[in-house]
């Protein structure tokens, strides 16, 4: 698998993890939740922005190295 398809399977679980959350608090509503969350998922989409953005700059960096060395 390459970097770009690596980076698409991260975001599709990131959505699917985050759908999971959403569902998990209809039932889940007391201070652990919160603190779990607030822990956790909070910050689960700027990460997974930062991984991406990451991951693209690694598959120029590798595109450039298959092209220097054919």
């Amino acid at each position: 698998m390459n970097v770009a398809g690596s980076a698409a399977n991260l975001n599709e679980a990131v959505k699917e993890l985050l759908a999971a959350w959403d569902a998990t608090r209809a039932y889940w509503r007391d201070a652990k939740a919160v603190e779990f969350g607030e822990k956790y998922i909070d910050s689960l989409p700027s990460d997974i922005a930062k991984a991406l953005a990451a991951m693209g700059d690694i598959d120029k960096i590798l595109k450039k190295i298959r092209t220097t060395c054919e």
